[in-house]
């Protein structure tokens, strides 16, 4: 199964409906740990059909199980979670798992156990997430890029329509958003924009391309911390 570039995680339903509208390959649908499997069981159902009419891949955040309930095939696993070769156990051969990975070294131990791609964040502080101690920053990025072996990295934390230059320079495959779609004006419009600027040839992003959406990082950095 092939990874898309552009990632857009939800708990919404109707995120997901504006984002598919807007051409997302991959809806991931994430919820708290508290919510109750059936809960997530219902929302993802609700979901996974919508992905499967537009040809997009739903995969499910943490719950492999829930994956093989809905015979979605995709699975996110963080480090908390059931270990990717275990993963693979439960979801099969041909389901396509993605692992977190923020350091080399677990980037290379979750791809000896056979991870499709890895999720690599928090590259800016994020909309979801603790910032003190979560955040890896561009340097990370690249760190984890460097360890990957060809294993295609998708950034995530934090990341909008600026920062895409300045994660493919720095090597990702593509990126992982929340609030860059689910706040925006208009959801599906933001997405289509995501995922044309995710597609383009990371070789024709100009120097000052890169340049300028790393300054627009700093920036928020420096007012993240004022």
């Amino acid at each position: 199964m092939r990874v898309p570039r552009l990632h857009v995680v939800t708990d919404s339903v109707d995120v997901a409906r504006a984002a598919l509208a807007g051409g997302a390959p991959l809806i991931q649908v994430r919820v708290e740990d508290s919510v109750s499997d059936r809960a997530l069981y219902d929302l993802a159902s609700r979901i996974a059909p919508m992905c499967a009419e537009r040809g997009a891949i739903c995969v499910v955040n943490d719950r492999p199980h829930i994956a093989v309930a809905l015979r979605t095939a995709a699975v996110h696993v963080g480090a908390d979670d059931l270990p990717v070769h275990a993963t693979r156990t439960v979801l099969g051969g041909s389901g396509l798992i993605g692992a977190s990975a923020r350091t080399p070294e677990r980037a290379r131990q979750v791809i000896a156990e056979g991870a499709d791609y890895l999720g690599c964040g928090q590259v800016n502080p994020s909309f979801t997430k603790d910032v003190a101690t979560n955040v890896i920053g561009l340097a990370g990025l690249v760190a984890v890029v460097g360890a990957a072996a060809g294993v295609p990295v998708i950034a995530i934390g934090g990341l909008t329509l600026a920062d895409v230059p300045a994660v493919l320079a720095a090597g990702a495959y593509g990126i992982a958003v929340i609030g860059a779609v689910r706040d925006a004006a208009d959801p599906a419009a933001a997405t289509a924009a995501l995922l044309a600027a995710v597609t383009q040839d990371p070789h024709q992003i100009t120097d000052t391309q890169a340049k300028t959406a790393q300054d627009d990082m700093r920036n928020r950095d420096l007012q993240e911390k004022s």
